[in-house]
């Protein structure tokens, strides 16, 4: 997912959206990968206020001055060269300055005329010419209707100066070829508008796409044919002292994992015989992450966290926690030591129960399993 997207977007402002379908972006590990909804950017910002986001985008989602301007050929699909939209305007305002100065041209420069009439219909008859060589556009009609405007304006002149007073028939033919000549670019202009209407009714009437899968290129695949990705739900949570609140900030973000997600729940207030892990409901399995896992860009001592895979995750409403096999990844702890000490003497039923859990679920599916417990207050 993340190769496809191979533009880098810095998030600098972002916009209230109360749509479900836009996608802003994509953000990834090398075992998951995460889509971050349009409606969450606000949130993402609020959190990481001092530093900029960095998403993946697609090109396909740019528009600015770059992509909409003169470099628009890199973007788009509609030019092949760069140099296309600046050359069409210089042309436009050499031809809009001989328009404007025939008069001029007609009683002053006599001798001079013939000459400057002569270099706009050459050079026109060159450019028409040079358009199917060259092909600035990627599409045939697209460089037929370029060729037929710069002809039409070579005959066009033609007819104005050299055979205005020729006889009746030579003049017909030339009205009549500048006629066909310049009905060529406008019959495809007016065909692409009928188009253009059309698909804009045919869009308006589709619905927006319903889920994650439609609306973000490669969701799903995976680059090794020997692993499938599951679609997931990611809690994505920030610690309250990181933006000065009194509890934690959560934000729901799709995800597609190369792990086995299972998302348990340990509700309280507990039940007499203790508290006990349970699976939760929901279309998706959850999984409890820390936001900088997510968001902030590897570096040397974070590398190796974010490609290593946890085994298990901790969330509650004090923070998140994840849990490696490796007990280096554990500050030195193994992952039991490391449940007990997010839970603390105080709930060590709590921390039985969760290192209970992550047990059975791991014999039972093996280890590719990801469980994300997360303690509920029910009250």
């Amino acid at each position: 997912v993340v190769a496809s997207h191979s533009v880098t977007a810095q998030v600098r402002f972002a916009y209230k959206s109360s749509e479900k379908g836009p996608i802003a972006g994509v953000v990834g590990l090398p075992w998951l990968d995460a889509a971050v909804p349009a409606k969450s950017l606000r949130i993402l910002q609020f959190i990481y206020k001092e530093d900029d986001i960095k998403l993946c985008a697609h090109v396909g989602q740019l528009s600015g001055p770059l992509t909409s301007g003169r470099l628009s050929a890199c973007f788009e699909w509609y030019d092949r060269c760069p140099y296309r939209w600046p050359a069409d305007c210089l042309l436009k305002l050499f031809l809009g300055v001989y328009a404007g100065a025939l008069p001029f041209i007609a009683s002053t420069l006599h001798s001079s005329g013939s000459i400057i009439h002569a270099t706009i219909i050459l050079g026109t008859l060159l450019f028409a010419l040079a358009a199917p060589i060259i092909r600035p556009h990627v599409h045939a009609l697209d460089n037929l209707a370029l060729s037929s405007a710069l002809a039409s304006v070579a005959v066009g002149a033609a007819c104005g100066q050299y055979f205005l007073d020729q006889t009746l028939v030579g003049t017909r033919a030339l009205v009549g070829t500048l006629v066909v000549l310049a009905a060529i670019p406008v019959g495809l202009s007016a065909a692409s508008c009928i188009l253009v209407a059309l698909f804009a009714r045919r869009l308006w009437k589709q619905e927006r796409p319903a889920s994650t899968e439609d609306a973000v290129k490669e969701w799903g695949s995976s680059a090794n044919e020997a692993y499938d990705r599951i679609l997931a739900t990611a809690i994505v949570t920030t610690p309250a002292e990181k933006h000065g609140l009194n509890q934690q900030l959560r934000v729901d973000l799709p995800v597609s994992t190369l792990a086995m997600p299972v998302h348990m729940q340990i509700k309280l207030p507990s039940a007499p015989s203790g508290p006990r892990a349970l699976p939760a409901d929901g279309r998706f399995p959850a999984l409890s992450l820390p936001a900088d896992l997510l968001l902030v860009p590897a570096g040397p001592a974070t590398y190796e966290p974010k490609t290593e895979r946890p085994c298990g995750a901790l969330l509650t409403t004090g923070g998140v926690r994840l849990l490696y096999e490796k007990s280096s990844y554990n500050d030195g702890l193994t992952w039991q030591e490391s449940v007990h000490q997010f839970f603390g003497q105080q709930h060590r039923e709590l921390a039985q129960a969760a290192i209970r859990a992550i047990q059975e679920r791991g014999s039972r599916h093996g280890n590719d399993t990801l469980v994300s417990i997360e303690v509920v207050d029910s009250m």
